[in-house]
């Protein structure tokens, strides 16, 4: 238990610092006083040493001497940069250049690529397309070929079906157009997301003369009201009148920008339309490419079964991810790089500014070396200017970045997916911080390397 001990008087210890001090100044005064009576004063105090030392040395044993030397030169480095505001004025906002614009292109990148789709295991979910040479390897599929691979598919857990669609409706006094989409029973099962209120589909809902429902997203109950019993009532939809089964949770939207969701009908007909596209979830330990292979298997018993409505007809399987975000990753990509560049511009700029500063500075670091300072020292308080104006950087920069993503989302000027969750939320802040860290380490090294050599006084 004495390092419990010994962890509760360093914690005390600022707080008592000046009762310390007068305790072991009365201490040390006393062990003089002993000694000088059997040697006399002078000898006592040669044969008692540095007394400023010893007490310097016993505040490091006792309290937080790494904390209380970084503290100093953090209230040194704000008086330096106080007495030059020109300088810190420059510095910050050409940071804040380079630190807003990389932030709002990240958060970017952290909404369309980094964060994980909103549905359970998003690793598992694929969608399954025909290939035909030619609409190529993403083609939509019949609802006979959709039923196939339901029934002879090992690898996914289930298969689910769906259709985009157009629907006009009343809301308030004005008629709109909604997006909406029609899903097979199975839908919200594979996707992982069921319904904050109400049920999902049931696939007696798919049958014909069954009551017509409907799935609401969660936006689209909003602007209806936000009301929690409309579930089982009816609404109007065109000439259709539709009961509400359910109310998806806040932040689902699949196929994108849904906000209606209808049975699919379960018709059996022979039909040669190509209009469904169907997502899966495979099973557990079943990897994408051993899908993709069963798949074309599946397509190519189909062909053998059929050969005039299935000849040169495959299957191929897409994880959902790449299928949301792939023709995105690259531009994201580029614009990342594009602004990491910038970045590195402003911070060269910062750096040719601090080695300007510190031609002014050399008496004065010449100094401290003399006075027995540290070379590192030297760096440390150096490059804690650096953060400082790093750090003062990134202020402007997040704030910067708020308004450049809100115009970004607002314009959308590349269409990309995910779109609507772009924000500067906990990790955009925690990367803006590493980023200001990096940024005041990689313009500061240097400067303060070369300024804090011994012979800096006779440059």
């Amino acid at each position: 238990m004495e390092w419990l001990g010994e962890v509760w008087r360093r914690l005390l210890f600022p707080f008592r610092r000046q009762q310390f001090d007068r305790d072991l100044e009365e201490e040390m005064r006393f062990h003089l006083e002993m000694q000088a009576q059997e040697v006399g004063p002078a000898a006592a105090r040669r044969k008692f040493g540095n007394a400023a030392l010893l007490l310097e040395d016993s505040r490091q044993a006792w309290g937080w001497a790494a904390a209380e030397s970084w503290l100093a030169d953090l209230r040194y480095a704000a008086r330096a940069l106080r007495k030059n505001p020109g300088f810190a004025t420059v510095a910050v906002l050409t940071l804040a250049l380079g630190i807003g614009a990389t932030t709002a292109v990240f958060s970017v990148v952290h909404a369309v690529l980094l964060r994980p789709l909103p549905f359970r295991a998003p690793d598992r979910l694929a969608m399954v397309w025909e290939t035909e040479e030619m609409w190529g390897d993403r083609g939509w599929c019949r609802s006979k070929t959709f039923r196939e691979w339901e029934r002879q598919s090992q690898s996914f857990e289930r298969l689910a079906a769906f259709a985009g669609d157009g629907a006009r409706m009343t809301v308030g006094d004005e008629p709109v157009t909604i997006v909406a989409s029609k899903v097979s029973d199975a839908f919200f099962q594979v996707m992982g997301v069921q319904p904050a209120l109400g049920r999902a589909f049931l696939p007696e809902d798919a049958r014909p003369g069954a009551p017509k429902t409907t799935v609401l997203s969660y936006g689209f109950w909003q602007r209806l009201g936000g009301d929690p019993n409309l579930v089982g009532r009816t609404m109007q939809l065109d000439r259709d009148v539709l009961t509400v089964a359910g109310v998806m949770p806040k932040g689902f939207a699949f196929p994108a920008e849904s906000e209606l969701w209808f049975p699919l009908p379960d018709s059996r007909a022979d039909d040669n339309g190509h209009y469904l596209r169907v997502v899966g979830r495979l099973k557990a330990g079943v990897s994408m490419s051993q899908a993709r292979s069963e798949m074309q298997t599946v397509a190519a018993r189909l062909r053998q079964a059929n050969p005039a409505e299935n000849s040169g007809i495959g299957a191929n399987v897409v994880p959902l991810t790449e299928q949301i975000v792939g023709e995105a990753r690259r531009a994201l990509i580029v614009l990342m790089g594009a602004v990491a560049c910038l970045l590195l511009i402003a911070c060269a700029n910062v750096a040719n500014l601090l080695l300007v500063r510190a031609t002014g500075r050399r008496r004065e670091i010449a100094l401290r070396l003399a006075l027995g300072a540290s070379r590192w020292r030297i760096v440390r308080c150096l490059l804690t200017e650096s953060a400082l104006l790093s750090l003062g950087g990134a202020l402007a920069g997040v704030a910067a970045a708020h308004g450049l993503v809100r115009g970004f989302v607002a314009l959308d000027p590349i269409h990309l997916p995910r779109i609507q969750e772009v924000a500067v939320d906990g990790p955009v802040l925690l990367f803006a911080l590493a980023a200001a860290l990096a940024t005041g380490i990689v313009f500061g090294l240097a400067p303060a390397l070369r300024v804090s050599r011994p012979d800096v006084g006779h440059g």
